[in-house]
């Protein structure tokens, strides 16, 4: 028997599918809606089995939720009447228009004027389910939903892979193969979650977004919004950078003081830009008609990261020239000491003939 579950196992390792296909959504939907985000990757859950029913509680129990009431594929139309007599009452489950059922269920109220949708409701004790029941519910009403996954599971979703520049983590959520929490390496999170209408990834909440800046830093000034869209800071809202009456302009702001009191303005100005680490641009003077002097402040601008690397280049310039001019200095040392022995050995070879004629010429007159 354990063999037999070890090979069952593997064969559900091999072929990509999960141990229990069911996932509960717990995002509030109608039934029409329901059943357009479970086409994505299957279909809205039916129960026609007591297996299938086993799975469908266990699926609910894994989660963490207070929720009841949930959509299964359960639906009678308006052109119908509810039949008592039937175990489904005149339902039919939506995936195959089949009557199947494990179990049955009390319509609250029969009708043959209006469509009608099924509702599982549960009662938890803790963690465990102790009570459920099938019901009926008017189909624009909003609950959440259980889907059963097609073979191959969570990872083949409509939507595939997604493209995101700049530095991120990305995170499947738990029990939502359709939803992805994006941490980018600024600090800031988003939820996708894959569109039924364009199967692309999109910013939840929102119908056709661009997602692919998300983690794109701003430029200086400005900062990320829930849509993941660089906006200006208000600055003037961050404390007091201003003694008198600040002004946010885009990507910056600006102080202005009274004509009277412009010296005052701008000493407090001075300090206030040595607190933040700011530079203070040119006092720029309005004509003579009007009122106020008008000082601008501008965020100081950071050159570091064009200072560094210029100067790591200039101090690899000097070491390379360095480097050469050793180089050559060598080479110069022993070509010039090459020539100095040339010039020792040849005058040596001079001497040494010079002795030999000598030597000759005396052995000469002695012959004579």
């Amino acid at each position: 028997m354990d063999r037999l579950m070890c090979i069952l196992g593997f064969l559900r390792l091999v072929a990509c599918m999960p141990d229990n296909p069911y996932v509960v959504y717990l995002d509030h939907e109608t039934f029409q809606g329901a059943v357009s985000h479970c086409k994505l990757m299957g279909f809205l859950a039916n129960m026609p089995t007591r297996e299938e029913v086993t799975k469908i509680l266990t699926a609910i129990s894994n989660r963490d939720s207070s929720e009841k009431k949930f959509w299964v594929g359960l639906k009678k139309e308006k052109s119908s009447c509810v039949q008592t007599h039937l175990p489904l009452k005149g339902f039919q489950w939506i995936v195959d228009n089949s009557t199947e059922a494990a179990v049955n269920f009390t319509v609250a109220k029969p009708s043959c004027i209006h469509s009608l949708c099924g509702l599982l409701h549960v009662e938890k004790t803790g963690n465990s389910i102790s009570n459920w029941e099938l019901q009926d519910s008017p189909c624009s009403h909003r609950h959440p939903f259980i889907c059963k996954q097609m073979e191959g599971g969570p990872d083949k979703t409509p939507c595939g892979k997604f493209y995101i520049s700049g530095t991120h983590d990305k995170l499947q959520i738990l029990h939502d193969p359709l939803k992805q929490n994006i941490t980018c390496s600024h600090g800031d999170s988003f939820i996708l979650t894959c569109s039924p209408r364009s199967h692309q990834w999109v910013l939840m909440g929102t119908q056709d977004t661009d997602i692919s800046e998300l983690c794109s830093p701003c430029k200086k000034g400005f900062k990320k919004d829930n849509l993941g869209k660089c906006i200006d800071i208000d600055e003037c809202q961050q404390g007091k950078p201003c003694k008198h009456s600040c002004v946010n302009t885009v990507g910056s702001y600006k102080c202005e003081c009274p004509d009277d009191d412009a010296d005052a303005c701008k000493e407090s100005t001075d300090i206030t830009n040595k607190d933040q680490a700011t530079t203070t641009g040119n006092l720029l003077s309005l004509p003579s008609s009007s009122p106020e002097q008008v000082e601008i402040k501008d965020k100081q601008v950071d050159y570091s990261y064009i200072f560094i690397p210029v100067l790591i280049a200039v101090i690899s310039l000097v070491v390379l020239v360095a480097v050469i001019v050793v180089i050559v200095k060598c080479c110069l040392r022993k070509r010039s000491k090459n020539l100095a022995n040339k010039k020792t050995e040849a005058s040596k070879e001079s001497v040494a003939l010079n002795r030999t004629d000598s030597m000759e010429r005396v052995n000469e007159k002695e012959a004579l």
